[in-house]
């Protein structure tokens, strides 16, 4: 009889496991940072929740988990973000860090809403491929990242002094990889050596973006003096995390 009663047991603590509703992972994960989950759906293993970054919806969040993983101590999902202009996906993992990969495609459309500060409108579709990284959470930086960003070009408007630019420019590749044991990323135009922005890292949570003079005279405003192209002119930070 005690056999019996304990294989019950297991099976409805096994149960519960299984069927453990995906709120349960909600509230910690939205006490790390800009980052939320609201609206959440199914269970912790298969699950979907709106993803909200700043205040602003990305979409619909899917995750499927893999339970045996947490046996070897760690924490394995397929994900896949959808929006109306956009799909992307890939698989994330928490072994004592949170990585990721991601691939696919997003609309420029769904990134004007962050561009619209800074009086930037950007046309075209960007292709994400393979792209991956590691994030130290306890200070808020990206340890590794890695993978290509590919813009098909377009039509750009910006704004300068109050005044407002229109300028279409030609499809960009972005290479993200560890040089020297830091995170860097260069935007070039596809077929092309010269950089026209440079990314890496400043203090913990931001990203700097340099420009190159070369930019600039994509933009039709050469940055003066005779600096070559791929100098770095013009450098912003901006917080990511």
């Amino acid at each position: 009889m005690a056999r019996y009663i304990l294989i019950g047991i297991i099976f409805f603590i096994g149960l519960g496991i299984a069927m453990a509703p995906a709120g349960l992972i909600i509230g910690p994960l939205n006490k790390q940072g800009p980052v939320t989950l609201v609206n959440s759906r199914g269970t912790v293993w298969q699950g979907q929740a709106e993803l909200v970054v700043q205040g602003r919806s990305l979409g619909i969040l899917r995750w499927s988990a893999s339970p045996t993983r947490l046996f070897m101590a760690e924490v394995h999902a397929d994900w896949q973000l959808d929006q109306t202009l956009s799909q992307i996906g890939g698989q994330a993992s928490w072994d004592g860090q949170p990585s990721f990969t991601a691939t696919g495609s997003v609309d420029a459309q769904s990134i004007n809403e962050w561009l619209d500060p800074y009086d930037i409108y950007l046309e075209g579709d960007f292709l994400v491929d393979q792209f991956a990284a590691r994030l130290d959470s306890s200070a808020k930086q990206l340890q590794e990242v890695d993978g290509q960003v590919h813009w098909s070009g377009g039509l750009v408007r910006f704004g300068l002094s109050g005044i407002l630019y229109e300028q279409t420019l030609p499809p960009m590749d972005a290479t993200f990889k560890p040089v020297d044991g830091e995170v860097r990323g260069v935007v070039k135009e596809q077929g092309q050596s010269t950089p026209l922005m440079i990314f890496s890292l400043g203090v913990p949570g931001f990203i700097k973006i340099g420009l190159t003079k070369g930019f600039t005279v994509m933009l039709r405003r050469p940055w003066p003096g005779t600096d070559p192209d791929h100098t770095v002119v013009l450098e912003v930070e901006e917080q990511f995390l």
